[in-house]
């Protein structure tokens, strides 16, 4: 395992895409965490990032704690979009390992 990780850069950030609601959109992998973070800001700016969706903190909701077979090892996110004015957000979890979102 520690030598896969030495193999992988964990600290990394995808590029930030415009979106039409005046925001970039992209996601930032850190060392020591399993799962992406998806941040936003204003299109042009150069700070004033907001974490839209940690994924790290998905296992956690009390929603997902109430589901029966739920297993935050195998929390996976996919497909996650805004709404186009940018005031909501959808993504699909999976947290059996058997790729059935909710």
């Amino acid at each position: 395992y520690d030598e896969m990780l030495s193999h992988i850069q964990e600290d990394d950030d995808t590029h930030p895409t415009p979106a039409a609601d005046g925001y970039e959109y992209w996601s930032r992998t850190t060392k020591g965490k399993s799962f992406r973070v998806y941040l936003r800001r204003p299109r042009g700016s150069a700070g004033e990032e907001q974490t839209i969706l940690d994924v790290n903190e998905v296992p956690s909701l009390q929603y997902f704690k109430d589901e029966g077979g739920w297993d935050a090892s195998q929390c996976d996110v996919h497909a996650v979009e805004t709404s186009p004015s940018g005031r909501l957000l959808a993504y699909a979890v999976d947290g059996s390992g058997y790729e059935t979102y909710t």
